[in-house]
């Protein structure tokens, strides 16, 4: 195991790597990723994943990931139901100590293992307002992790960093491997694992006022070929992705950024300390805009609510990032630590 982990990882930790950790996942990158870089940490530690794009994309090539069929509640299918009876004999049949469980209705299946085996059971939860699958079930869980202080007090709760992939290639390095310009601001535009329709359509409106920068744009699955279609028609050097899963390098590579609010995406936006600016999405409990609420004291991203956008205050927005604002929100985010490379979270989820 030590060939499998970075030499003297293990000498630096105060605790068991050979514990037996079974991690849950559902089917977004918000989910998969912070299971992963933990993996460093517990690097046998297999993974039940909701089948989907993302976690295949993201999970195909990993060693011990058991996926089952996406779950429709309304019209359940036999071979979902057989693949959540398999995971759930894997689940009993690996014996494991801890259980961590990332979101999704797998938090509930998380609980009948660990209910059954008698292995402790944990939450990650990084939004700032709790999901579904962690409210109601959170009476079942020894401790829910959360990386922002939770709205609604819940008596088992435990602040901790959201491990993020953690390389840092140096600026240039990180461009060069992009074949981008190193001198020229870049930006990189984010949507979320699935994407954003509204944030890709709020770019290509305003790609003809943008020559002053380069352009990453991670577009999602479904918008890829017309958003890379409005690019090709327009000069300048950028590169357009419908995923990626080298972010670190394009984080490495930014000077700024436009988001919206996903736990996932700050935790990162803050690791590499990026100044971005955030448009939250506005649905799903306005989970995103209470995200967003922790950078705006001390102002440590420019925010503008969805229903507030127009195209002047979003480019004004954009140019501050890389000329006025850049360095006072730098200064800011220095002083944020909501992310790591997974060794907060490992080391409380084995105490």
């Amino acid at each position: 195991m030590s060939q499998r982990v970075s030499q003297g990882r293990q000498a630096d930790l105060n605790f068991n790597v050979n514990r037996k950790i079974l991690m849950f996942t559902g089917a977004s990158g918000g989910h998969i990723m912070p299971a992963l870089a933990l993996r460093r940490y517990f690097p046998l530690a297999p993974i039940v994943a909701i089948r989907a794009g993302a976690t295949e994309a993201l999970l195909k090539d990993r060693e011990n990931v058991v996926f089952i069929q996406p779950l429709a509640f309304k019209k359940l299918s036999i071979e979902a139901l057989k693949d959540l009876f398999r995971a759930v004999l894997f689940a009993l049949k690996f014996r494991s100590e801890r259980i961590l469980c990332f979101g999704s209705y797998l938090n509930a299946v998380g609980v009948f293992c660990a209910r059954v085996s008698g292995a402790k059971l944990f939450f990650f939860e990084p939004n700032a307002v709790a999901g579904k699958g962690t409210a109601l079930l959170s009476c079942f869980a020894d401790k829910i992790f959360f990386m922002f202080q939770p709205r609604r007090k819940y008596k088992n709760s435990v602040l901790c960093k959201f491990p993020v992939s953690a390389g840092k290639p140096g600026r240039d390095e990180a461009r060069s491997r992009l074949g981008l310009d190193p001198g020229k601001p870049l930006i990189l535009i984010l949507g979320g694992s699935q994407g954003s329709s509204f944030i890709n359509d709020l770019v290509l409106r305003l790609l003809p006022r943008l020559g002053f920068a380069q352009i990453v744009h991670i577009t999602g699955e479904a918008d890829f070929m017309r958003v890379n279609a409005a690019y090709a028609a327009h000069k300048g050097k950028h590169l357009i992705l419908p995923a990626c899963h080298y972010m670190s390098i394009l984080y490495s590579a930014a000077d700024a950024a436009v988001s919206r609010a996903g736990a996932g995406t700050l935790a990162d936006l803050a690791f590499y300390k990026i100044p971005s600016l955030l448009i939250p999405y506005p649905l799903a409990g306005a989970h995103q805009e209470k995200n967003a609420d922790f950078f705006s004291d001390p102002p440590s991203a420019i925010i503008i609510r969805q229903a507030e956008v127009d195209e002047d205050k979003i480019l004004t927005a954009i140019e501050d990032l890389v000329s006025d604002n850049f360095w006072k929100l730098k200064e800011n985010l220095a002083k944020i630590s909501l992310s790591d490379d997974g060794a907060d979270l490992a080391a409380k989820l084995a105490a």
